[in-house]
């Protein structure tokens, strides 16, 4: 019943949407810079099973995953949201790290 809640999406939006998805699918590989992924367990909106294809596929030569297994599509918009900003910190300064040679 939430008015700001879209259930509806613009057939040019999805179509560009799984473009982008297959593009970064196909050039994973090739990504050479640290990576964090953040991904909702609860998810309905991403197949959470791509999210985990694409994470193994990556060429990064930094990369983590982070699961938040009772969180919705929105994890920054959760009711625990503040994990969420506390993995985004962690995530920049391990980035920062590694970037620097200490990871």
């Amino acid at each position: 019943n939430d008015p700001l809640i879209f259930k509806n999406i613009r057939s040019k939006a999805l179509c560009e949407i799984i473009r982008v998805g297959d593009s970064l699918e196909k050039s994973a590989l090739q990504l050479q810079i640290p990576v964090w992924f953040l991904a909702a367990g609860n998810e309905r909106v991403v197949d959470l099973n791509s999210t985990l294809r694409v994470y193994a596929k990556l060429g990064a030569p930094f990369k983590k995953l982070k699961i938040f297994e009772d969180f919705r599509h929105e994890i920054f918009n959760e009711v625990d949201r503040q994990i969420a900003y506390d993995t985004v910190l962690q995530a920049i300064e391990q980035i920062v790290e590694f970037n620097s040679g200490k990871v």
